[in-house]
């Protein structure tokens, strides 16, 4: 979730690992930053397991809190799930 948009750059960057330069750009709320982490977000998601300990323990998911703070009710993949 720390994706960035640095201006003159085609790709987001990683707030939490990238270098800063004097005179950069950087835009922490911009439109493409929003669709970059909510794509990240529901992949989170897709890839959270069913049989997660810590969501079964507490009864509560805090990527599934995260996800609906955010704003990401509903996201692109349509499969089944299932526990092997």
């Amino acid at each position: 979730m720390c994706l960035v948009e640095v201006e003159k750059s085609p790709k987001p960057v990683a707030a939490c690992t990238a270098q800063v330069m004097p005179g950069m750009r950087i835009k922490t709320s911009s439109e493409k930053t929003r669709v970059h982490r909510g794509s990240v977000m529901e992949f989170l998601l897709a890839n959270h397991p069913l049989d997660c300990p810590i969501c079964d323990q507490g009864g509560e998911c805090d990527l599934q809190d995260i996800a609906q703070v955010y704003g990401y009710g509903e996201g692109r993949y349509r499969e089944y799930k299932r526990a092997v």
